[in-house]
């Protein structure tokens, strides 16, 4: 129950971080045609930056937070399949298969950032503070807790951000 109750909060920083991300670049850019948009990080840094944690988070990818979630996740999924057997091994097996294609469209997105900047995309304006800040403080949250995994993993332990992360799971 743990493992689910953690990943559903390392899920919400970085899924409502990169939903508003999404509605930041749609505002700014004019366009939601991902075909339309590239290299964003020169107009939009703060931005970019709040992408990449939150991508790289929902990727999995060590160190950040979602990759401890999932690292939790897979374990239960590969113990559930060893006591019960048989079909079971078909749990962990799509878990790795979906978290394969949660990769590659984290990377995919990512590319709207640091990806050649098209020709034809106009002007792409800064976004306001009233906009970035959720954004930034949910990046700011995901950052911390896979900091805190960081820590944890070497012993040293982030008394802080483990005491909100066992209050909120």
């Amino acid at each position: 129950a743990e493992t689910g109750a953690f990943h559903i909060l390392n899920h919400a920083t970085f899924k409502a971080a990169l939903f508003l991300v999404a509605g930041i670049v749609a505002h700014e850019a004019g366009t939601r045609a991902m075909a339309d948009l590239g290299g964003l990080w020169r107009d939009l840094p703060i931005t970019a930056v709040v992408a990449t944690v939150a991508a790289l988070g929902m990727a999995g990818v060590p160190p950040f937070n979602g990759f401890y979630s999932k690292e939790f996740l897979f374990e239960a999924a590969v113990d559930f399949a060893e006591s019960a057997g048989g079909l079971a091994w078909v749990v962990p097996a799509v878990a790795v298969f979906g978290s394969v294609f949660t990769f590659l469209y984290s990377i995919r997105f990512l590319m709207l950032f640091f990806g050649e900047k098209p020709d034809a995309l106009g002007e792409v304006h800064s976004p306001p503070i009233s906009m970035t800040a959720p954004a930034a403080l949910l990046a700011v949250v995901a950052g911390a807790i896979g900091i805190a995994g960081v820590t944890a993993t070497v012993g040293v332990h982030v008394v802080e951000i483990e005491n909100f992360v066992g209050r909120v799971v």
